[in-house]
């Protein structure tokens, strides 16, 4: 894979007809404008996280083939303080203490086949 700052080119020679799997590990950063993965810290001090995807912003969240006729299954997992509710597009399979029970964990299985743009989760004390 290449990446130019932009977008993400895969050589001809390494896709296959049928069916390709392509796993990324990314880091991206918190948006505050309402696009991609919002962080907002509200008045009483404590912060609040939503994605926001449609109608092309999860690009902010993660890389993906943004076409229409592209859809793709989709999978979370998060560590998130104790205290907080953490949803995705499917139910937790499983949730654990993690690190001196201050934080859990949580692995959101594979979603129904969707387009990029509805995958979606929130995470905060609300």
């Amino acid at each position: 894979m290449k990446w130019d700052g932009l977008f993400i080119t895969l050589p001809k020679e390494f896709l296959i007809k049928g069916v390709n799997n392509i796993q990324i590990q990314v880091e991206c950063l918190y948006r505050n404008d309402g696009t991609g993965l919002h962080s907002f810290t509200d008045t009483d001090g404590k912060q609040y996280l939503y994605s926001q995807g449609e109608a092309y912003f999860n690009n902010r969240v993660f890389p993906f083939f943004d076409q229409p006729d592209l859809k793709s299954y989709m999978e979370v997992e998060l560590f998130a303080p104790k205290d907080w509710i953490v949803l995705s597009n499917e139910k937790p399979v499983k949730i654990q203490a993690f690190s001196e029970g201050d934080y859990e964990f949580y692995s959101f299985p594979r979603t129904k086949l969707l387009p990029s743009y509805l995958f979606a989760f929130i995470a905060g004390p609300y």
